[in-house]
């Protein structure tokens, strides 16, 4: 795959979005939207632009590319982590999109994440010191690494966090009245997925109907199908979204893998796994509720320990990299490597990368 070459913002988004468009299937309504949402703010513009961070990082963070490399998550941010019920139908929470995963120096998931961090504050979406947040995070890191990892079940612990996702339970009326107001698919839904959202429905669901769903920011312009109906009078629905390559590889030049990471990444994390989230050629499969989606981080972090929230964040990192470190050897080559780095360098990286995105968004 050849590594493009790009000199402006503009020019970057044109090559990504042409690349993208001989992949999958893109709708332009949903480019549209995703476009004027990156106008809104630079915390918007910051996470549906990943393919963007690709081409910066090896520019702007040379060094960290000779870093040892686990299965990353990717394109992690602050509103990347939400809840979901595992098998014992326990409330879980964690990183819930892993849509970009790839293999990375193991930094550049923690980079990301403060990265996004910092251009959160800035739109006043959390409110913590630069410094204290990077801190945070890598000490919620380094204590999943030294650990082994540990998955955050809200079952007994962290109750304020229980809370959070407690408050979106209850909001549950406007979670169903956007799903149920989607507008119906107007292009040809593939059998085989028709077939397994139906699958994954209940056998005694009523009136279900096949929607257009349009949500998060990154995967605008995906197919992204939902499947609505009704059990013993109230809504239950499953989705469907349609997978890429990640853009790791086309900003790169570097050769994809095979298969995607994404399924690997999930199934080898330490996690409490979604019993209905899976990945089946090329699309992605969950249960949607409001007890199985993204927490909104205004939710998760007003009046909160934020400073817990981060840590709990760097943590889940880690759960997500310690399934490439299969051994007490690969987890201390990851604890040598971060006492090697500079004392400032999260810190430092994620400033350095964010005042470039600031850059593209004025531009933009």
């Amino acid at each position: 795959m050849p590594k493009p070459n790009f000199e402006s913002f503009r020019e970057s988004t044109a090559a990504y979005e042409s690349w993208l468009a001989g992949e999958i299937k893109l709708i332009h309504s949903d480019l549209k939207t995703k476009h004027t949402a990156m106008r809104k703010d630079a915390f918007s513009f910051f996470r549906a632009t990943f393919y963007r961070w690709c081409q910066l990082v090896p520019e702007l963070l040379p060094e960290m590319m000779k870093l040892p490399s686990v299965r990353s998550v990717g394109d992690l941010h602050v509103e990347n982590f939400g809840t979901w019920r595992d098998k014992e139908g326990r409330l879980i929470w964690g990183i819930n999109d892993f849509d970009e995963a790839c293999a990375l120096p193991f930094t550049l998931d923690l980079v990301r994440l403060a990265t996004s961090t910092r251009l959160a504050a800035g739109e006043n979406k959390l409110v913590l010191d630069s410094k204290q947040t990077c801190e945070a995070i890598l000490h919620g890191y380094v204590d999943g690494i030294k650990s082994g990892g540990k998955p955050i079940v809200l079952a007994g612990q962290y109750a304020w966090l229980r809370e959070v996702a407690t408050m979106q339970i209850d909001a549950a009326t406007d979670f169903w009245n956007k799903i149920e107001s989607a507008p119906k698919v107007n292009f040809d839904i593939p059998s085989s997925v028709r077939k397994t959202l139906e699958g994954m429905m209940p056998s005694i669901t009523r009136h279900a109907k096949f929607v257009h769903r349009s949500a998060g920011l990154g995967s605008l312009g995906r197919r992204r199908i939902a499947i609505v109906g009704e059990v013993h009078g109230t809504q239950v629905a499953r989705e469907a979204k349609e997978l890429t390559t990640s853009a790791w590889y086309w900003a790169t030049g570097l050769r994809p893998p095979t298969n995607l990471a994404y399924s690997k990444l999930l199934r080898r994390a330490i996690r409490a796994h979604d019993p209905f989230l899976c990945v089946k050629d090329h699309w992605s499969y969950r249960r949607l509720s409001p007890d199985c989606t993204r927490v909104e981080l205004s939710a998760a972090s007003a009046n909160r320990d934020t400073r817990g929230l981060l840590f709990m964040m760097g943590h889940e990192t880690a759960n997500a990299h310690l399934g490439s470190l299969t051994s007490t050897q690969d987890r201390q080559s990851i604890l040598s490597a971060l006492k090697k780095l500079p004392t400032d360098w999260l810190y430092s990286s994620g400033k350095l990368l964010a005042d470039a995105t600031l850059n593209d968004w004025k531009s933009f």
